[in-house]
């Protein structure tokens, strides 16, 4: 019992010094060492406790509920049903880091300590890496995303991404646990292992200081005006006619005395919804364009409800839904309008679980009628599988448009790049948390896709942070939390492509390959043994 008490107090632990670890309010350096106590559980269970992979299961499922608990909590503020599927993912989350966790151990059991600590880094890595594409997606607490406040210390992420991030906590906390063994063992404070760990920590940091002096942009340049129009989204943004919040926007922005290439307003800064096949015919675009025909410069990119239909003879998606014979799909869009006479559009397709789209509703269609209802549709919207970039005019400026959630991806983000995005705007509204860490930590985690691309970020928000993000991932001008307004800055454009948007999360790809080696292993030597015992 007294050996169980102290397995579930090591594992409460390890789930504080993680959240406590977790930006934006946390201190970043606690992450170095927050599994260590989870690894301690590991040792007890496999010496001392009965049924010992259950009870690490168990008491890693408390440590990841508190940590996912304390970082995220916040969702807690969104109206009911959204906080009831959201909660389904966070409570996923936890289930599958516990689920990784004892695997490791299981290693352990099986081949001692050493091969038990190198499976739980391949493990958790292939976890985040898969984790990233499924219904149940829930990717905001990647290890890596932790140092999104400490941006000095991983200029390298234009190499790695933030697995290479969540590579760096996992040996640096398996060497010090090993440290700690040794000096339980051979009386030792000071070993060699030491010395690796201390390596290890500073080699990446003198590379990210490195890095920093040689980055370059390139003297084009664009300016743009970032808009916050700070509208209540459970009382005013969704109750008032579109025309209105174009008017609103442009009252904001003064064109006759700025010269301004584009002008950034928040996702679904246009809420009614718009049949894209007659989009000329919806006055706020109207009136948009006739503003870019008296300033022809001037590109205006924002956030709206779309409407697509489709023939009968048309391939219905699985997310279309039916009303009177006429089979159409709900886009969260952005919209691009210009003096031109075409208005370019791209629908988000990184949807949050339950608020945005029923998981798994290829299999699940019948229960589409009990989905719910968050930012003025029911249903799970519509998506495009490639990504889209908006042209400028003269075809010279390419905006890679990412919608909210989207930006917390970073090798989905490296697409638009690839194919020639030299700018990145952010469109979102975090809202619906309140003044909590969401909105907080969503802004922040937009610096490490502006280091891994390369490229100046403008992000608008309903209300705060709307920001301006340079190549380095450093803030150069924002509007904070419940505040009306508008800022205007020249940003540069970067056409070069790291290694990163070139090869993506590769460190991923090889966790997948090495854990499906570990894997089938395991299956051998379970098979041999089973053998043995007939």
């Amino acid at each position: 019992m007294i050996n169980k008490v102290k397995g579930l107090s090591l594992s409460v632990l390890s789930g504080l010094l993680l959240a406590f670890s977790w930006p934006t309010t946390g201190f970043t350096p606690i992450v170095f060492v927050s599994f260590i106590p989870i690894f301690f559980v590991f040792e007890i269970s496999f010496k001392h406790i009965k049924w010992n992979s259950f009870f690490v299961f168990i008491v890693s499922f408390f440590c990841f509920l508190i940590f996912n608990g304390l970082t995220t909590g916040w969702i807690s503020r969104v109206q009911p049903s959204g906080f009831f599927a959201v909660s389904i993912a966070l409570f996923v989350n936890a289930t599958l880091m516990s689920l990784t966790t004892t695997l490791a151990f299981v290693f352990r059991k099986k081949y001692g300590i050493n091969k038990g600590l190198r499976c739980f880094i391949v493990f958790w890595i292939m976890f985040e890496f898969l984790h990233l594409d499924w219904d149940l997606s829930w990717p905001w607490l990647t290890l890596g995303n932790v140092f999104s406040e400490k941006i000095n210390w991983i200029q390298w992420y234009e190499y790695t991404g933030v697995l290479g991030g969540s590579f760096w906590i996992l040996l640096i906390n398996t060497l010090l646990f090993k440290c700690v063994l040794e000096c339980f063992n051979k009386k030792k404070i000071f070993n060699r292992l030491f010395v690796c760990v201390i390596v290890i920590l500073i080699i990446p940091l003198l590379i990210s200081k490195n890095l920093s002096k040689k980055i370059t942009t390139t003297n084009d340049s664009i300016t743009v005006a970032v808009v916050q129009p700070n509208e209540d989204t459970y009382k005013e943004k969704f109750f008032k006619p579109d025309i209105n919040h174009s008017i609103e926007i442009l009252d904001l922005v003064d064109l006759t005395s700025n010269k301004v290439d584009y002008v950034l307003a928040p996702e679904t800064a246009l809420p009614d919804g718009m049949w894209e096949e007659r989009i000329f015919d919806y006055n706020p675009i109207k009136l948009f364009n006739k503003y870019a025909q008296t300033f022809p410069q001037t590109h205006f990119v924002f956030g709206g409800l779309t409407f697509q239909k489709y023939l009968n003879d048309d391939n219905i998606p699985h997310t279309a839904r039916e009303s009177n014979g006429l089979w159409y799909d709900v886009f969260n869009s952005a919209i691009q309008v210009d003096s031109s006479d075409s208005v370019q559009i791209y629908h988000k397709s990184k949807l949050v679980a339950g608020s945005e789209m029923m998981p798994f509703v290829k299999h699940l269609g019948f229960m589409k009628k009990l989905f719910l209802d968050l930012g003025g549709t029911t249903g799970s919207l519509g998506l495009q599988r490639e990504r889209e970039v908006f042209f400028s005019n003269n075809k010279m400026v390419k905006i890679a448009p990412v919608i909210c959630y989207e930006s917390i991806y970073g090798e989905y983000v490296t697409d638009y790049i690839k194919k020639g995005a030299n700018f990145i705007f952010i469109l979102t509204n975090d809202a619906w948390w309140g003044n909590t860490q969401g909105h907080r930590q969503h802004a922040s985690y937009a610096k490490l896709r502006a280091i891994e691309t390369r490229r100046a970020i403008a992000r608008s928000a309903n209300t705060g942070i709307s920001c301006f993000i340079n190549s380095k991932g450093e803030i150069i001008n924002k509007i904070d939390w419940d505040k009306e307004g508008v800022i205007t800055e020249k940003i540069h454009s970067n056409d070069k492509l790291t290694f990163y948007v070139k090869f993506g999360d590769y460190i991923g790809r090889v966790a997948l390959f090495v854990g499906i080696f570990y894997l089938l292993q395991l299956i051998v030597f379970i098979r041999i043994n089973i053998k043995k015992e007939y």
